[in-house]
């Protein structure tokens, strides 16, 4: 007896939950922070993409909600992130992401460190940066039957991914004198970033950073720190300067709240501490 259509749409809906349980599982398993040193794949290339990685990454952030994985090699330091629901791929949506460097460890003083580098990706247009979520909802919706929305799905992939090549066009750089605090990403400084939507429509996004721009932070051997900060809303300053009042608060039935867009609007970072893996 061949499959019906509902069947299909039965195993794959079973494939979706699996795959949602299993990724549920392995953020469950990895630690909170990064605790190893990592060499970067040989055919590394960064385009919004997690192939050369086998799709594994070193940690996952509970207070970002995101996965993560920081690696080098001889010419530079990578930072690979992947976030995977709603309220996190909205949030990098319509704040962007911003990894931060320092050659100090003590908890007190890094954050505030006048030498610190900064590298921002991507760098959101307040204008646009409520289209991730309308396009994360979209797919919510259509992945509910996958068989038959098979199609919609695939168009939706290629168009998110259309938009975010069209929105994420500057990186901003903070703390390395000799470049432009915002540069294209085509540039001439070897500074790569990347972003995109992978087939179950997570985000992915990628930095690359030159060494040699690093070597005030950075010092061969020795244990720097980093920072990933998800920046989360524009703030009603933010949205005061382009005469635009901000979009209200999403509560619960209860009046509260809501915790996830408290998440999504509010600022979140970490610190962690790295040294660069030699071959």
């Amino acid at each position: 007896m061949k499959p019906t259509t509902y069947s299909f749409s039965k195993l794959l809906l079973f494939v979706f939950l699996f795959c949602a349980i299993a990724l549920y599982t392995n953020a469950q398993k990895l630690p909170n922070k990064q605790e190893i040193s990592l060499r970067a794949p040989a055919n590394i290339k960064i385009d919004g993409k997690v192939d050369e990685w086998d799709n594994k990454f070193q940690a996952y952030n509970n207070a970002n909600r995101v996965f993560y994985t920081i690696a080098n090699d001889d010419d530079n330091l990578y930072i690979i992130i992947k976030a995977t629901d709603l309220y996190s791929i909205s949030k990098i949506g319509i704040g962007g992401i911003i990894f931060t460097i320092s050659n100090l460890t003590d908890k007190k003083l890094r954050e505030k460190a006048v030498d610190n580098i900064t590298i921002q990706f991507p760098v959101i247009n307040i204008n646009k940066s409520t289209l991730f979520e309308s396009t994360i909802r979209q797919y919510q919706d259509l992945k509910t039957d996958a068989v038959t929305n098979k199609k919609e799905i695939e168009g939706l992939i290629e168009s998110g991914n259309k938009r975010i090549a069209d929105m994420f066009k500057d990186i901003k750089v903070t703390g390395i004198k000799t470049i432009d605090e915002l540069i294209p990403v085509s540039n001439t400084n070897s500074i790569q970033a990347a972003g995109g939507f992978d087939k179950q429509m997570n985000y992915i996004n990628e930095i690359a950073i030159p060494l040699k721009y690093l070597n005030s932070v950075i010092t061969n051997g020795q244990q720097f720190s980093y920072n990933i900060k998800l920046k989360g809303a524009p703030t009603p300053e933010d949205w005061l300067r382009i005469n635009k009042f901000p979009p209200p608060q999403a509560e619960r039935n209860d009046g509260d709240v809501d915790h996830d867009y408290k998440y999504r609007d509010a600022p979140t970072d970490f610190w962690g501490e790295y040294t660069l893996a030699k071959k």
